[in-house]
């Protein structure tokens, strides 16, 4: 089989893959085809990798209230920026958590 492969030329593959080989070249998309031929992935978009490598940037360089700069040089949102920092739910300048509150007035 492995002779039958390296007799594979462009001309043999299905065009629908031509982009691929064009990208990767016909080597890589034959050792591909190889390894995991008949299976599906999904490939992402660059950002969606990249985005982890932006993250860590902007947590490594936070120095303890920069966001609005960080926002700037990064082209995001202050709240963004935030969410980054502090995680998913960040709390805002003179935001009062509601559970807190009500456990400190003794109603929760």
């Amino acid at each position: 089989m492995d002779a039958w492969i390296k007799a594979i030329t462009i001309e043999d593959v299905p065009c629908q893959y031509h982009d691929m080989i064009n990208t990767i070249g016909l080597e890589a998309f034959l050792a591909l085809m190889q390894s995991h031929g008949g299976t599906y992935y999904y490939i992402p978009k660059a950002d969606q990798v990249l985005r982890k490598v932006r993250d860590d940037k902007i947590k490594a360089e936070y120095r303890g209230g920069n966001y609005k700069a960080l926002a700037i040089k990064y082209g995001l949102t202050e709240i963004t920026i935030r969410r980054i920092v502090e995680g998913n739910n960040p709390q805002l300048p003179g935001q009062v958590d509601l559970f807190q509150a009500l456990n400190a007035t003794g109603t929760g």
